[in-house]
């Protein structure tokens, strides 16, 4: 997980805070001898089994308001399911990669 902070040219200050876009989490669990793998930092004291609550806290941390953070993880998780639902594997990577999408996104929302 990344969030991105975005500022304008010379500004002083955010305009926004975002989730960046999630491109190595899911592809190294499908690989030989990653299966394991777990994030290279903490994230609210922990490096795998995240929750909802957890990415709050991270959010929180960042000072990011605790209901900005929930809308974000709710709309992600929203958009993402549909997006895995319309989804036509096309090859076994990417089918076990869909797994694993909704399970996290069960995990994390609940």
């Amino acid at each position: 997980m990344a969030v991105l902070r975005v500022a304008p040219d010379g500004g002083q200050n955010f305009s926004s805070v975002r989730f960046a876009p999630t491109y190595d989490t899911v592809t190294t669990r499908d690989f030989p001898g990653f299966e394991n793998d777990q994030l290279a930092l903490l994230l609210a004291g922990k490096r795998n089994r995240l929750s909802a609550r957890d990415f709050v806290q991270a959010g929180v941390t960042m000072g990011v308001r605790a209901e900005v953070t929930r809308t974000c993880i709710e709309s992600l998780c929203g958009r993402l399911s549909a997006h895995l639902e319309d989804l036509e594997p096309a090859s076994r990577r990417v089918e076990r990669a869909t797994e694993i999408w909704k399970n996290r996104i069960e995990t994390t929302v609940g």
